[in-house]
């Protein structure tokens, strides 16, 4: 099952300009509070859980285990970390997908992916693929994505 792979310690999305079948705003952020589910959260950090991601608050972040040991080397296997948002609606329309990554943890390749459903049978469509050399941004980065309009119910 292909879902929203991150390797970041912290991550909020906020999606503005929205049309859900029954609000319409000029700006908002349409993933607030909404479920949520992760791929894990750090036992070291128990309180940053999955649904810091998306709170609105700039002081609270998601961590995630990490996706490799320190004992591990650069060609061994990761273990892919992932957030689902079921946005509550059959579509949703967005001008920005604004991603915060907490002092310099950020993921160097990710994906921005969306469905209908998000189960065992879910197909996930990749919207948009993320990947930069490692070191390549400063502590507190902030990733304004505007190129993705629409998304399905999850992302």
């Amino acid at each position: 099952m292909k879902k929203i792979y991150l390797s970041i310690l912290s991550m909020m999305m906020v999606f503005s300009v929205l049309t859900l079948p029954v609000v319409n705003a000029a700006v908002s952020n349409v993933a607030l509070n909404k479920p949520i589910i992760a791929s894990s959260v750090e036992s070291a950090m128990a309180m940053n859980t999955a649904d810091k991601a998306i709170d609105g608050l700039a002081d609270t972040r998601w961590s995630c285990n990490a996706m490799k040991s320190s004992s591990t080397t650069e060609q061994d296997a990761q273990t892919p970390q992932w957030l689902v948002i079921d946005l509550e609606a059959e579509t949703t329309t967005v001008s920005l997908i604004k991603i915060d990554f907490f002092k310099k943890v950020w993921a160097s390749h990710y994906e921005i992916q969306t469905a209908d459903s998000n189960d065992g049978s879910t197909q996930w469509t990749s919207l948009k693929t993320i990947q930069r050399a490692g070191g390549s941004v400063a502590d507190n980065y902030q990733e304004n994505i505007t190129d993705v309009t629409t998304l399905k119910r999850y992302v």
